[in-house]
């Protein structure tokens, strides 16, 4: 089976409106390179298909966030 390398990345910013207020922002990058992930071989003794990667793990996934404070 090869192996997995996923690079994964964050950024995070505040904005304060004053004391006690403000603002979370968050973007979030899940296999930022979108590499693809074979994690599945077929064991099947089929003629066509024996030991064929068959399945991929998830692509690339972003997450945006927002959040008040207060």
């Amino acid at each position: 089976m090869p192996g997995r390398l996923n690079f994964d990345f964050g950024l995070f910013k505040k904005f304060p409106i004053n004391e006690k207020t403000g603002f979370d922002f968050r973007w979030e990058n899940f296999n930022l390179f979108n590499h693809t992930q074979f994690n599945q071989v077929n064991g099947d003794l089929g003629p066509s298909s024996f030991l064929h990667l068959t399945n991929t793990h998830d692509g690339r996934r972003m997450q945006l966030g927002l959040r008040f404070y207060f």
